[in-house]
């Protein structure tokens, strides 16, 4: 009995482990400038992937649709429950651009009943850790650095006996804006969000949900240090002018300092 009770601890443990770091990849994207690439997704609580679907892009702004997956629910205070959402990309320029900045913006859903008393209580973390790979498409080693998105109303933390009533419901949103070293080229970036629920007494409920995804990439086209066409025409034009002028200059010089012959 004591070896088949072990047994099945370690194979609970085996596939706990295994749903804690499973990874999913999604399809490499292309915007107008840029390139989103290695893009991939997991969750460290174990929730069921997929929590992003595939993304799209219009423009430079990468799309995400959420699943069912991606929320928070707690009932009757039997318990809290916590989803953790941490998904991964590199963004690299196209030829001829860097980038400047990147905007994120998320939004979605909480709901708190507690009709016969109790208390409910959610909360929506999210925060980006960014690496620069490469400036100037030359590779670089610079700290990483976080950003931690602002999260609206009631910066995203939501109890019920402390807003009042008997329930609250309204829609979230985040907001992210990551500036980027100047000439920067190519960036790891790591999002991660975290929604939590918990309830406290009989009847009560607390749920919470993220419902989109985006991401704006702001990009700058690099100067053009070779001169397009037309000004090296005309810069070839006004060369061989001053040539001609030098040379001309030279001829009259020489003319003018040739001795004459002796008067007979």
């Amino acid at each position: 009995m004591k070896l088949r009770c072990a047994s099945l601890l370690v194979i609970f443990c085996a596939l706990t482990a295994s749903r804690a770091h499973a990874t999913l990849i999604h399809s490499d994207v292309m915007g107008d400038t840029v390139w989103f690439t290695n893009i991939e997704e997991s969750s460290p609580t174990g929730d069921p992937l997929p929590l992003y679907g595939q993304p799209a892009t219009n423009g430079d702004e990468l799309i995400f649709p959420t699943t069912g997956n991606f929320s928070a629910n707690s009932l009757d205070g039997l318990g809290s429950d916590q989803t953790d959402g941490k998904l991964g990309m590199m963004i690299e320029a196209k030829a001829g651009f860097v980038l400047n900045s990147i905007f994120i913006e998320e939004n979605g859903l909480v709901s708190l009943n507690g009709p016969f008393g109790g208390d409910a209580y959610a909360e929506v973390v999210g925060f980006a850790v960014v690496k620069i790979a490469e400036i100037l498409n030359v590779p670089v080693n610079l700290p990483g650095f976080n950003v931690f998105f602002n999260v609206s109303p009631l910066s995203g933390q939501y109890q019920l006996s402390t807003i009042g009533g008997s329930s609250f419901s309204s829609g979230w949103t985040g907001f992210g804006n990551i500036p980027l070293p100047e000439n920067t080229t190519k960036v790891n970036v790591t999002l991660n969000n975290n929604l939590y629920a918990a309830t406290l007494g009989s009847g009560t409920r607390a749920f919470l949900d993220k419902k989109a995804f985006e991401m704006d990439v702001v990009t700058e086209k690099i100067p053009d240090l070779i001169p397009e066409p037309a000004s090296g025409v005309l810069a070839l034009a006004g060369g061989l002018l001053m040539l001609a002028r030098v040379v001309r200059f030279e001829r009259a010089n020489r003319v003018a300092t040739v001795p004459m012959p002796p008067r007979r």
